[in-house]
């Protein structure tokens, strides 16, 4: 387990049992921060697999980011955790900060860098099987030296630009899911849903020719969720500019959320006596 000054918060508990390997954005972070860096651990609970995403604490113009690690066990990144915290003791250590559903964003206004990120999440309904929650709750994480916002040097545009950015209420009306792309046509996320499972039953039938078995692989009408920079570039995703920074210093999109803004509506009806399930969702474009 991780150290966290005595908080069991902070504590990273899951299985080790591994999975295929299906893409998809963390469902779950862990966040913590030293003297140095912030490092969010990531959980796929669908791969039963962690990350680690380093992000270094300063006030420059370019985004220092790297993923540390891409796939581990609880154990071992529990190890890298701890070892952390022996190596920075003598300035604090490692402390445990807060726990995540998604980021939304990493931007800069006139100094440092801000985490923008999802710390409450509302299930709403599903699509096809795939989950989707409405954003219930965000925090705003300074990244640079200082501790926290209110130890900052802000300029007075520093602090009216993170006004603003704060004053949009995104408990309102901000939906997204891990599983499914929001932003595009449900008859586009079938069509490739139905590609990836052509795919993996091509794969499946060579695999058996050679002797060899596999069960993975999405099912039909299966939306693929490991977004492109074409699907954040959508103009329904509504922070695609917002994760722009972040996605282009780790050249991967499974640390962040595809937000849309719009509104969503989900009933269950009967029809002669046959149920139906109503769904409505409306977006607005950026």
């Amino acid at each position: 387990m991780g150290p966290t000054n005595g908080s069991s918060e902070g504590q990273l508990h899951g299985n080790n049992e591994e999975q295929p390997d299906i893409f998809m954005p963390y469902q779950k972070l862990y966040i913590y921060h030293t003297k140095f860096c912030f490092l969010i651990v990531g959980y796929c609970r669908v791969r039963k697999r962690y990350a680690l995403l380093e992000i270094v604490r300063q006030d420059g113009q370019d985004l220092q980011a790297r993923e540390r690690v891409c796939s581990c066990n609880l154990g071992e990144i529990n190890t890298i955790l701890r070892q952390a915290h022996v190596d920075t003791q003598d300035v604090g250590g490692l402390q445990f900060v807060t726990k995540a559903y998604g980021i939304i964003g990493c931007i800069r206004f006139t100094s440092g860098f801000y985490l923008l990120i999802v710390t409450r999440k509302a299930h709403m309904g599903s699509i096809r099987g795939h989950k989707v929650y409405r954003v219930d709750g965000v925090a705003l994480l300074p990244l640079g030296a200082a501790a926290g916002v209110s130890q900052q040097q802000d300029t007075p545009e520093e602090r009216r630009y993170r006004k603003l950015l704060m004053g949009v209420d995104l408990t309102k009306g901000f939906y997204f899911s891990f599983t499914y792309h929001l932003a595009a046509t449900l008859q586009y996320n079938y069509q490739a849903g139905l590609a990836g499972a052509y795919a993996a039953a091509a794969a499946s039938t060579s695999s058996q020719k050679q002797g060899q078995f596999s069960s993975s692989g999405p099912g039909p009408g299966f939306a693929s969720s490991a977004f492109s920079s074409a699907d954040f570039d959508s103009m329904f995703v509504w922070n695609s500019f917002l994760t722009r920074a972040l996605r282009g210093a780790l050249n991967s999109n499974l640390w962040v959320v595809a937000l849309v803004h719009g509104f969503w509506d989900q009933r269950q009806l009967s029809v002669f006596g046959r149920p139906m399930t109503l769904t409505v969702l409306a977006r607005r474009s950026r």
